[in-house]
């Protein structure tokens, strides 16, 4: 007989429950719990798309492994040939390619800007960058010797466009005569426009062919580095490749590797990122408290089924665990529809265009949503947590009713 009233008790909850989420402090508790559950997951959602953007952008406009002198000097040929002998028989490397790089300033339609100029073997199918990847318009093809492909940060600062001629000026190229300092401006045509992403290559890069650069430089021959690219495999350990390089080469060169670079700023991210997580999982525990007193409204709503149950031998044990699985319900269900909801609303800031990164602080201009099975399952865990720790909180008022209390307030 007792478990029978039991059975029914429990029917008649469920059913209940049912009508319980039409009720408006229902809607208002959990739908609040959920919205905060939403923000958090489309926060993390959203600096995981910008670590994972950033991380993909830096490394399709640069190579993965640089290779210097030791000294302040280039590259010789013979260094070049050493190095390339080295680099080919290593089962490590997808690519590599020397390079010639100088800081020159630019001058188009009235507009004067510094800018790197580095040198591409466009003629080579596989490049240590995204070369070919990143032409936005034009061709990335420098048939002509003064044919140049610029950023398209950089066209649009300069004014200029594909076919357009753009004037380089280099401290190599100037002289002193009798009437002062004599500029040896260098015309170039704009073959293509690179558009990566990355707003600091973007803005200031100009790839144009080898030979021009020995009227940039004044040096023939020399380089400055050698660009590696590796195989994808092998790219989150390009800093231990170096260090075994570095060794294999009896130290007769400067290696470094992109996480040299930019390992600080990826441990600043993952940093960031968890420090928010956190922030705002406070949300979620500040919404708990609506869900505490949801519960504790229906423990006082319910006062006259809890004394019967008690009057037959139910325990408090198991009247405790009718409401953690009635709440623990609702709170998956709201957990689930603020996942979604929270990438959903991270899949909206991406499509919009009213708020935008600025590329010269964030690197990169637009939001990216790359949803993390870890981060998703942080969120489900802090939430669940949070939620039965709310219900078990408010049920410290069910082991208080008596029997006689519970019939007699009904």
């Amino acid at each position: 007989k007792r478990v029978k009233i039991v059975l029914f008790f429990l029917k008649n909850s469920i059913r209940l429950s049912r009508k319980q989420i039409r009720k408006p402090e229902t809607l208002v508790s959990f739908g609040g719990f959920a919205l905060s559950v939403a923000i958090l997951t489309a926060s993390l959602t959203l600096l995981n798309g910008y670590q994972q953007t950033l991380k993909e952008s830096l490394l399709g406009v640069n190579a993965h492994i640089y290779i210097y002198n030791l000294t302040a000097e280039k590259l010789s040929g013979d260094d070049v040939t050493n190095i390339s002998d080295f680099l080919v028989t290593q089962p490590e490397v997808d690519s590599f390619s020397p390079v010639i790089m100088t800081q020159v300033m630019a001058h188009g339609n009235e507009q004067v800007k510094g800018v790197l100029a580095r040198s591409i073997r466009w003629q080579e199918e596989r490049q240590p960058t995204n070369y070919y990847r990143y032409i936005s318009e034009g061709s990335g093809e420098l048939l002509g010797r003064n044919d140049a492909v610029i950023g398209s940060a950089l066209a649009g600062y300069l004014n200029v466009t594909t076919d357009d001629i753009v004037s380089l000026v280099s401290p190599a190229n100037m002289e002193y005569t009798i009437f002062g300092l004599k500029t040896g401006d260098i015309s170039i045509n704009i073959a293509g426009i690179y558009h990566s992403g990355i707003y600091d290559t973007d803005s200031r890069t100009v790839f144009l062919n080898e030979g021009i650069f020995s009227q940039l430089t004044g040096v023939d021959g020399r380089y400055d580095m050698i660009e590696v690219k590796l195989q994808a495999e092998h790219i989150d350990r390009a800093d231990y490749i170096s260090y075994l390089w570095n060794l294999m080469l009896d130290q007769e060169f400067m290696i470094h590797s992109w996480i040299d670079y930019n390992s600080n700023l990826f441990t600043m991210l993952v940093l960031q990122k968890w420090v928010i997580g956190i922030i705002l999982s406070f949300l979620i525990l500040i919404a708990s408290f609506n869900i505490i007193s949801n519960t504790t409204t229906s423990i006082l709503e319910r006062r006259r089924e809890i004394g019967i149950l008690k009057a037959t031998g139910c325990s408090n044990g198991i009247l405790r665990s009718f409401f953690i699985g009635k709440t623990f319900v609702l709170s998956m269900l709201a957990v689930i529809l603020g996942i979604g909801g929270g990438l959903l609303l991270a899949f909206l800031l991406t499509k919009q265009t009213f708020l935008m990164l600025k590329g010269d602080v964030y690197f990169i201009e637009q939001f990216s949503v790359r949803p993390d099975l870890s981060s998703m399952l942080v969120v489900l865990l802090i939430s669940i947590t949070i939620a039965l720790w709310a219900t078990i909180t408010a049920l410290k008022r069910l082991s208080k009713l008596t029997i006689i209390e519970s019939i007699r307030s009904s």
